[in-house]
């Protein structure tokens, strides 16, 4: 087992008397493998929102509506790389016990599903346009990882022409390959892979499924965070708009290859169902 010190603070709306109240918590994981909050697979500690929520690992109020500042601070073997939510700073390193520790800190409100962390004995590379820079974490396959994400770049920058950004949330994005995942996960300025996610050389076959789903993450970044929905069925909302755009950028990518009418025949599908 690993234990693993992590402490957040949330910072709620003012109250009466126009002052902020701030709460400080320290959580002490100890990690199992049949934990439904932290994955332990593949040598890689994983918090895995999906399964039963982020109160499952930490003590918070578990709603979609809930947004509030959190500042994550993660202590652990220097053997070991972490990829976290937002903007990371290490601050302190123990040479004697070969302990790093690193904050991470989102700098505007997020729900608490938005918050956790993967560790473990990664790879990484770096690679950037004039936008935006971002670090690819793998364990093995550095080529089809490299081939998969290389894009990624390009569609930030194409996302924020079409929502009139001028600078990006996140001026470094993380890319992580996780192998035990089954579709894309993420945190604010964070990605997570799944081996279905990948664009092997070779086989294009896999593009016209692969490219629209790396874009609608891409928008989820931008939309997920940013807009408040109270309850879950109306997530769909959300859902709608990320793929309507998704749908235009991706037609730049494609040629022939590229089917609207099925992708808005899927989408209408999906509609139907959620309101019966």
């Amino acid at each position: 087992d690993l234990v693993i010190p992590l402490e957040h603070d949330m910072i709620s709306t003012p109250d009466q008397d126009n002052q902020s109240i701030t709460i400080f918590v320290k959580v002490e994981i100890q990690v199992n493998f049949d934990s439904t909050a932290i994955i332990r697979e593949n040598d890689v500690i994983f918090t895995d929102n999906e399964a039963d929520g982020p109160s499952s690992w930490f003590p918070c109020v578990d709603t979609r509506a809930q947004r509030s500042y959190y500042t994550l601070i993660i202590t652990f073997s220097d053997k070991l790389i972490c990829i976290g939510p937002g903007e990371s700073t290490i601050i302190a390193a123990d040479q004697k016990t070969h302990m790093n520790s690193i904050q991470y800190k989102v700098t505007f409100p997020i729900i608490p599903a938005a918050l956790g962390f993967a560790l473990g004995p990664f790879n990484t590379e770096t690679f950037k346009n004039d936008l935006i820079e971002c670090k690819i974490y793998y364990l093995s396959d550095k080529e089809t990882f490299l081939n998969t994400v290389k894009a990624i770049p390009e569609i930030f920058q194409d996302v924020m022409t079409h929502l009139d950004y001028e600078e990006p949330l996140f001026p470094v994005m993380s890319l992580v390959s996780l192998p035990f995942l089954s579709k894309i996960r993420m945190f604010p300025g964070a990605f997570f892979f799944p081996p279905s996610i990948m664009l092997p050389r070779g086989n294009v076959n896999v593009i016209p499924v692969v490219i629209p789903k790396i874009i609608e993450a891409v928008f989820a970044q931008f939309v997920y965070y940013l807009f408040p929905i109270n309850f879950a069925k109306r997530e769909w909302l959300q859902t709608g708009f990320i793929a309507y755009f998704a749908d235009i950028i991706a037609n730049k990518y494609f040629t022939t290859c590229f089917q609207p009418d099925k992708r808005w025949s899927d989408l209408n599908t999906l509609f139907v169902e959620d309101i019966h």
